[in-house]
């Protein structure tokens, strides 16, 4: 799965090993995951969450 450039590399690695977590427990049945909030529109402070 794609994750967008907008996440410095630690919250990129991050996010991957939850989607791989998350695709081995559900077992093929993920059909799409998405970045949103500030992240995905580019306007994240260093506050700022990861919404998946």
């Amino acid at each position: 799965m794609a994750v967008k450039q907008r996440l410095q590399p630690h919250e990129h690695g991050a996010v991957s090993e939850f989607l791989d977590l998350l695709e081995r427990q559900l077992e093929g049945r993920v059909f799409q995951t998405l970045l949103f909030g500030s992240k995905a529109r580019g306007d994240s402070t260093p506050d700022s969450d990861i919404d998946i």
